[in-house]
C-alpha cells in the first residue's frame, strides 16, 4: 500500500504543485466577521479554495460554518489526520 501512495503522490505532485501554489495566493489575512465568514471574506474564499481542490482529489469535504474545514477519504476505523491552517499575518515592512 505505501508503494501505491508513492506512486499517487509522484503522479499528482506537477498538480499538487499548481494547486499548493493557488492556495498560497489567495489573501487569507483575517478580516470583518460576516455571516458565514467569521474570520473575513478573504478566509471564506481560501477554505471554499481549499475544499474544491480536495474535492477534486477525491476527498470528502466538510465545512463547519466557516469556522473549520476538513476532507476525508473512506470508511472506518483507521485514517490520518492532518492538521494545518490557511490563516496568514498580514504583510508589513520588516
Amino acid at each position: 500500500m505505501e508503494e501505491d501512495i508513492i506512486l499517487q503522490v509522484e503522479a499528482l505532485s506537477s498538480q499538487m504543485i499548481d494547486d499548493i501554489k493557488k492556495i498560497v495566493r489567495c489573501p487569507s489575512v483575517e478580516g470583518e466577521a460576516l455571516p458565514m465568514a467569521p474570520f473575513g471574506k478573504d478566509i471564506a474564499m481560501t477554505l471554499d479554495e481549499t475544499l474544491k481542490i480536495a474535492e477534486k482529489l477525491g476527498f470528502e469535504t466538510h465545512n463547519l460554518d466557516y469556522y473549520i474545514g476538513w476532507a476525508q477519504y473512506g470508511e472506518g476505523d483507521d485514517y490520518i489526520g492532518i492538521i494545518g491552517h490557511l490563516d496568514v499575518v498580514e504583510v508589513d515592512e520588516g
